[in-house]
């Protein structure tokens, strides 16, 4: 997050009007004629007037945009949209045209003229903030206070807002619960227009993906609210996570007559995959190139359970596949009292546990409904591979663009870091690996290492995943000084192909 001091001086003084009308103008300037022209008669139609100025009541806000009473959300959206305008009284929300077109700029990504994708973020996150209209009134007035903030680098407006700031941890699993739903909702599409997904049995599963999610933002399971920083650091890791509701706001942008009117989904119904659903194929959309968001770029290239769990198998399919790959997992965590049927589980012996697994909170933290087995059974665990796979007898392959994830019971994100290259193995003898080493002198593959890594058998039966520090990949975001591992038995394992030739949809992304 190196930015430059100066770019946060927009963000934190007190404008003039004029200052306020000449920003807000070139905010607009970003939109296109027809967007202007649509933003407008959208406003006026069902606007009213307070103080001889026309507004959106919350309700008009709540009618236009029609996102569902089940996620609860509309008032907190509509405070949102009502802290990008001027008025700092924190008892009367008034969303006038101005804060709705900044709002609108903000969260589709038409501020590149104003705002850096950083301070964009900063708005929009202080924006869901519930002390954020006092803050407003109390420390912007303080003209030596904002001089320190604007004059601070991004670690110590970090900790000014997780001070000053917090975040109801309730609205945040909302919003992620929202996202989920909308994943495939495209600009010009209203919330009506996959409504399906908020009735549906697959609800409860979106509400459990919800808190997967929600575990990957905050390791703080106990507290209520949620740190600013948190989520700040958390957009880094997902850049995507917040482009659907680029989608959903964009309504505004649209003739009234088009708001009902379903555009024509591309997506398949991915009848095709083993463990790839609608679900994880949003989840990993937070994260992911572009070129993995439409599904009919996507390929089922092997799957365990109908090819065969060997690694020869795997070689015949993969070696001679030269797009980037998403490795999904599909595995029961082995605890203690396991015992496997089929084949003596060694993985103890061959390499010896360093760290005790990682406890997702506590029980009561965990919603009733979701099982009580949240913590100890299912894990899903994936790595994108951005190039061809290789036999890998003498060293790795992979690139900087490679990295590793897990979404089940816990979503994060591992990115490749600079200190080695060591990202992928393919050893029919050995198994896969992630972030291993080998031994320079014997070649023996090395468990034994820092950092985040992975490794599956050579009978692409049981695996290990290690959290410790730095290596080849980076810990998690937020969850940096946690170490820990867990060792499963597989499931499923499914390779999928990325189509980079595919065309992308143009989509404007917010964050």
């Amino acid at each position: 997050m190196g930015q430059k001091e100066s770019q946060f001086k927009v963000l934190w003084q007190l404008q003039t009007h004029e200052e306020y009308m000449k920003q807000t103008s070139s905010f607009l300037r970003d939109f296109n004629a027809l967007e202007r022209y649509n933003l407008k008669e959208n406003f006026e139609a069902l606007s009213s007037f307070d103080n001889g100025e026309k507004i959106w009541v919350e309700d008009a806000f709540t009618t236009f945009f029609g996102i569902p009473d089940v996620i609860q959300l509309s008032p907190f959206f509509y405070r949102s949209a009502c802290s990008f305008g001027r008025d700092l009284n924190i008892n009367r929300q008034r969303l006038t045209f101005s804060a709705l077109a900044r709002f609108l700029a903000s969260y589709t990504g038409r501020h590149k003229d104003v705002w850096s994708d950083f301070e964009s973020n900063l708005m929009i996150i202080a924006s869901w903030c519930d002390s954020f209209p006092k803050f407003r009134v109390e420390v912007l007035k303080n003209s030596k206070q904002i001089s320190r903030l604007i004059h601070s680098d991004v670690q110590n407006i970090s900790n000014f807002f997780d001070q000053n700031f917090g975040i109801r941890r309730s609205n945040i699993y909302q919003l992620c619960l929202l996202l989920l739903c909308i994943s495939k909702l495209k600009p010009g599409e209203s919330v009506g227009c996959h409504i399906n997904s908020f009735l549906d049995s697959m609800f409860v599963k979106e509400q459990k993906a919800a808190f997967y999610v929600l575990q990957g933002i905050s390791p703080d399971i106990s507290s209520n609210i949620i740190k600013p920083s948190y989520l700040l650091h958390f957009l880094e890791s997902n850049p995507y996570f917040l482009k659907s509701l680029g989608s959903l706001f964009e309504l505004a942008l649209f003739p009234h007559s088009a708001h009902n009117q379903k555009v024509q989904d591309d997506v398949s119904p991915l009848n095709d995959f083993a463990i790839l659903s609608p679900l994880i194929h949003a989840q990993i959309c937070f994260f992911l190139p572009k070129s993995v968001w439409q599904v009919n770029g996507l390929t089922s290239l092997f799957r365990a359970s109908f090819h065969g769990y060997s690694m020869y198998a795997l070689e015949r399919k993969m070696c001679n596949y030269h797009n980037p790959s998403i490795l999904l997992i599909k595995a029961k965590k082995i605890n203690a009292n396991h015992k496997s049927s089929s084949r003596p589980i060694s993985l103890d012996a061959t390499i010896p546990r360093k760290y005790p697994p990682h406890c997702i909170g506590t029980d009561k933290a965990v919603p009733q409904k979701f099982g009580a087995d949240f913590h100890n059974e299912n894990i899903l665990l994936g790595a994108y591979i951005s190039t061809r796979w290789r036999q890998s007898h003498m060293g790795f392959f992979g690139d900087h663009s490679t990295l590793l994830f897990q979404l089940q019971p816990i979503h994060q994100v591992y990115y490749a870091s600079n200190l080695d290259k060591n990202y992928c193995m393919f050893d029919k003898n050995v198994g896969l690996g992630f972030g291993l080493s080998r031994h320079k002198v014997t070649n023996k593959v090395q468990y034994d290492v820092p950092g985040v890594c992975m490794y599956i058998d050579d009978g692409l039966e049981y695996g290990l995943f290690r959290h410790a520090g730095d290596g080849a990949f980076k810990p998690a975001t937020n969850y940096e000084n946690f170490e820990y591992e867990e060792r499963f038995l597989i499931q499923d394992l499914e390779v999928i192909g990325v189509d980079t030739t595919k065309p992308v949809e143009p989509i404007h992304i917010g964050l």
